[in-house]
């Protein structure tokens, strides 16, 4: 097993020898939207099986009661806020309409379709409950097989 903590994709050194396995759970969110491309080139290169990633699903339903439950529940909380129509964007799918900051503007459905460029994406479903669809769900799951060039 090994862990690269990174702060960019330059960073990130991975063996000669090739991973069986990758796992990125809830992290693809909190990087700048300019070079996830070059994280997930490295994973595509260095694995050769599985790609497992996590990530949140910040649109819809779900988004709405994340939305009420951290104004409720985390009144002093550092997230940026969002604008009435960053809201509704947000609310709507609409993600291209809105400042992306951490969770804040992210899209699943965005992010499978960068990842399909360097993956084969086998599955997605919602996490924790699997027959949710995953536009229900809090956590989105992508079992994905790394495209050979």
């Amino acid at each position: 097993i090994r862990f690269h903590e990174c702060s960019s994709p330059e960073e990130m050194v991975v063996d000669t020898d090739e991973y069986d396995l990758g796992i990125s759970l809830e992290t693809i969110e909190h990087i700048p939207p300019a070079i996830v491309d070059g994280y997930l080139q490295i994973i595509s290169r260095s694995v050769t099986t599985i790609v497992f990633f996590t990530v949140p699903n910040e649109t819809g339903l779900p988004f709405l009661i994340k939305y009420i439950a951290k104004k409720v529940l985390y009144r002093d909380s550092k997230d940026e806020e969002y604008t009435i129509a960053e809201f509704w964007n947000e609310l709507l799918g609409r993600t291209t309409n809105v400042h992306r900051n951490e969770h804040k503007g992210f899209n699943y459905r965005l992010f499978i379709k960068q990842l399909e460029n360097y993956f084969h994406v086998d599955h997605v479903m919602g996490i924790p409950i699997g027959w949710l669809p995953a536009s229900l769900s809090f956590t989105i799951g992508i079992v994905a097989r790394p495209k050979t060039f």
